[in-house]
């Protein structure tokens, strides 16, 4: 997948109420961010972290934003519940987790949950910096993400 779009990717699994990077390839544009092996981040705060999220049942989800603090990583971190709970449900329908900066100043990504035998075992991600986000990038990932994990899901499940 790294190829075809030519930006960072990474596979991630749920770590308590983060998301680790178990997997990574970087893109190879100048201007690039990269995702390293290990790397932690809130569940609520990466693209990863929010399609894990749309995952769970409610009883987990209840759970979780009763114990969950939220911290400020850049202005456009998650700050409220409410907030998180339109974005999962965004996640839900349209299979996708979506970050704008939440995270990291600059970088956009998007996730799509793994699944193996019905049980969801992670997420992939990309990661990319905002100036070259656009409908057509956006549509391009999309794509592939969900070529990716089909494949992915496949394989896992012969």
């Amino acid at each position: 997948m790294r190829d075809a779009i030519n930006e960072s990717c990474s596979f991630n699994v749920e770590k308590g109420d983060e998301v680790e990077v178990v997997a990574t390839r970087a893109g190879r544009n100048a201007l690039t961010y990269t995702m390293q092996l290990g790397d932690l981040a809130p569940l609520y705060a990466v693209s990863a972290g929010k399609i894990l999220l749309a995952q769970k049942d409610s009883t987990w989800l209840d759970a979780y934003l009763a114990r969950v603090r939220f911290e400020s990583f850049t202005p456009n971190t998650i700050q409220s519940q409410e907030r998180l709970i339109r974005e999962i449900e965004r996640s839900r329908s349209d299979g996708f987790g979506f970050v704008d900066e939440e995270y990291t100043p600059g970088i956009v990504g998007l996730g799509v949950a793994i699944r193996q035998d019905g049980k969801t075992i992670g997420a992939i991600n990309v990661a990319l910096p905002s100036p070259r986000f656009n409908p057509q990038k956006a549509s391009l990932i999309r794509q592939h993400l969900r070529q990716v994990a089909a494949r992915c899901e496949a394989d896992l499940n012969q």
